[in-house]
Parts: C-alpha cells; structure tokens; sequence
C-alpha cells in the first residue's frame, strides 16, 4: 500500500509541508509531485508474450490484449492539476502495525512472503488501507489518502513513456520475494 497526501487543509490542522521531501511522524519517506500533464495508459506491450503466463485459467496471456489489459486503452492525455506527496516505499509492515497489531499474524502467510518489519505490507483490503489512512491522518494531523489510478501511474511513470521508469523490462535487480513466482527463472533471465 503506497500512499498519498492531499493539498487541503479540511478539518486538519497542522501545517502541510511545503518541501521537495519530508519523513512523517511514524517514519514514512514522502516525495513531491509537481503538477502536469502524461499519457496514461499501456503505450507499449507489458511483457514478451512468452513471458506472460498461459496456463488457461484466469490471468493468464489469454485474458489480456497482446499490447496490454484491457482496461489500459485508449492511451489518453491526463492532467494532474496540484501538486501532491506520495510515499517514496510502499506502507511497511512495522508501519502498519503500529495501526492494526493483529496483522502480524499475516506476515509471511504467501508462501513466506513479506515476513519482515521492513517489507512490504500485504494482505491489506482497501477497507482497511482506508482506515490506516484515516489513522495516520488523525496521528498526523494532516490529510493522507490512498493516490487514485493516474497519481500513481503519473508518478511511478516520472516523466518516461516505458512500462517502468527504468525501461520496458522490469531489472532484475527490482525482483523481490520472487521464490514462489513460476516465472522466476524466465523473468530473471530476461535482459533489459
């Protein structure tokens, strides 16, 4: 869970930030985005076709268009209108547990994924993103909400027109918690 932080001062009081970064008051890293102007949506194909999975069920090569999903066309120019923050990582386990103690009962639930402090949280619904936000908007002071579909592409995006920041193939380097993914091998193997 990745999330953001409104320019509106509603029902809040404490001052926002105004700087390029700022660190919050349980230890989550935030970047400025500027306003601007992209194209959203999938401008070239995700993965070599070979890579994507085709096994026959649900999620597989067959449930996607070659060049994307479906739900990633037309390729349309968005407008994010103010500046926001977001989270430099993802929420923490430790983080979020400062929230909900009882998550800890989840960690490394996924074939021992995320069992950590420092990993990532899984295992989270939307519901209960909701309400840490609302928590942490409350220990804070400051308004925090989950970004909507385009901040977040807008800003993982950061000013490229490939599927990542750092290209159209994902580097290896990026592969964590791989060990139960069937496409280990294949994706690790792929070069940029």
């Amino acid at each position: 869970m990745v999330i953001t932080i409104l320019f509106s001062t509603f029902g809040y009081c404490a001052q926002l930030p105004t700087e390029q970064n700022f660190t919050n008051s349980i230890g989550m890293k935030f970047v400025r985005i500027e306003s601007g102007t992209f194209n959203m949506g999938q401008l070239t194909t995700p993965f070599p076709w070979e890579l994507m999975p085709h096994t026959g069920g649900a999620g597989d090569r067959m449930s996607c268009l070659r060049n994307g999903d479906f739900d990633e066309f037309p390729v349309h120019s968005v407008e994010i209108s103010k500046p926001f923050y977001i989270a430099v990582f993802e929420v923490t386990n430790f983080q979020y547990e400062l929230f909900d103690h009882e998550h800890k009962k989840l960690r490394g639930k996924d074939n021992g994924l995320s069992k950590e402090d420092d990993e990532a949280a899984v295992n989270i619904n939307w519901y209960e993103a909701q309400a840490f936000c609302q928590w942490l908007s409350e220990q804070d002071s400051m308004p925090y909400r989950l970004p909507t579909e385009a901040e977040w592409e807008y800003a993982c995006r950061a000013g490229t027109t490939t599927n990542y920041y750092c290209g159209d193939i994902l580097a290896k380097e990026f592969y964590k918690n791989q060990k139960g993914s069937k496409f280990r091998e294949k994706a690790s193997d792929t070069k940029p």
